[in-house]
């Protein structure tokens, strides 16, 4: 459904007319809708829903008319995109993308009439002025057009090559060597030129990051018997690793859970275990943990991250992309060094000053609750905060 909507305004106030009417044109001058009256909804808003119309521009014509005066003819012209579907995550895609345009020069052009097994061509890097090189930059293939659909003729060894020569006359990238298939021109294939070798260089750095990017997340375990002394949190959660991680533990059933004051958390071989001085009871235990972003994949469990271009990861997309760089950095420092030297790209100690801003903006996510060191004394005052001496009793 599309909405066309006006306000139509007198002394700057919302001022309805005695009659309003629309007209609506395609970008071909085409009569989409002939003149049709429109009632506002409220003084001076005017508003107008259709569904029909495609991805275009479309010109719409506004007419106000008042007895005793000139109408008032009002044209606007607009855009309307394609219909774009609401993700929760973002893409394995994504994060390497915004990575690489941190790190180095990249682009994303568009195969043209031209592009063969040998060559990728496109108009947009045609010039008569060569103003850079791409020589020794890394073409990419990921097998997707400018809309984002899947070429099915797509083949996975044509996805990384290496930038031979450029004619920027033709607009022309001759690759290091020769395609199984030509760069789809019908379907507008889209090609990346990226600094960095994508395969291996990028996306292991990637992978790593992803292990040091966390969010918050809530375990629920069922349990039965009372006065259990400690429950093994690994079959359930095998990404919880460190005690650091939980931040919260609490009893009990659906909306009459009680935070535990008292608990802890202990190793027994590989396993992580949680108990408390008085028993964890009967019913469900909650526990609120931070997470790390690589083991939740597809909305599935993953212990080994994403491995896949259209992998959807649940992250804030400039957290991963500036955990990164700081991979990269620890990973091919002498592939960037020559970058910063010129001034040309962020530098480590910039890419983790931004990596770390956002890691506190995910650890702020979860309120501050006092937990107690684990005593057999549920009172605060048998119980030592911080550096303060224990009261004496």
């Amino acid at each position: 459904m599309t909405t066309i909507a006006i306000t139509r305004t007198r002394n700057g106030q919302p001022t309805s007319a005695e009659a309003g009417y629309l007209t609506l044109y395609s970008q071909a001058g085409a009569m989409l809708v002939p003149e049709e009256l429109v009632v506002p909804i409220s003084p001076g808003y005017y508003v107008y829903q259709i569904n029909t119309l495609g991805a275009g521009n479309y010109t719409v014509v506004w007419r106000f008319t008042n007895m005793g005066y000139d109408d008032d003819v009002v044209t606007r012209t607009f855009t309307l995109d394609a219909a774009q579907a609401i993700t929760d995550g973002v893409t394995l895609m994504r994060i390497e993308q915004m990575v690489a345009r941190r790190i180095g020069p990249y682009f994303r052009f568009t195969a043209t009439l031209g592009s063969t097994l040998q060559k990728f061509v496109s108009t947009r890097i045609q010039s008569s002025v060569t103003l850079g090189s791409y020589e020794d930059q890394y073409l990419l293939r990921r097998g997707i057009t400018e809309s984002g659909a899947l070429i099915p003729t797509y083949q996975v060894d044509d996805r990384v090559r290496l930038v031979k020569e450029y004619d920027p006359t033709s607009g022309t990238l001759w690759n290091d060597r020769a395609w199984t298939t030509n760069p789809d021109i019908n379907l507008k294939e889209m090609v990346e030129v990226m600094y960095l070798e994508p395969d291996l260089e990028l996306r292991p750095s990637i992978l790593d990051a992803l292990r040091r990017c966390f969010f918050w997340d809530t375990l629920v375990i069922q349990q039965s018997g009372t006065g259990l002394t400690g429950i093994n949190l690994t079959p359930f959660a095998p990404w919880i690793t460190q005690p650091a991680q939980i931040k919260q533990v609490s009893t009990g059933y659906a909306g009459a859970l009680t935070p535990l004051t008292s608990w802890r958390l202990y190793r027994r071989g590989k396993d992580l275990y949680v108990t408390a001085g008085t028993g964890l009871g009967v019913g469900g235990l909650v526990i609120d943990a931070l997470r790390p972003a690589h083991t939740l994949v597809n909305e599935e469990t993953s212990l080994t991250g994403p491995n896949d271009d259209q992998d959807m990861i649940y992250i804030n997309p400039d957290y991963a992309a500036w955990a990164g760089v700081v991979e990269l950095w620890k990973n091919q420092p002498e592939r960037l060094q020559p970058l910063i030297k010129e001034g040309l790209r962020t530098d480590l100690k910039a890419a983790a000053a931004e990596y770390t801003k956002h890691g506190l903006v995910v650890a702020n996510q979860f309120p501050d609750k006092l937990r107690v060191d684990f005593s057999g004394h549920a009172d605060l005052a048998y119980a030592q905060i911080g550096n303060l001496p224990e009261p004496r009793v």
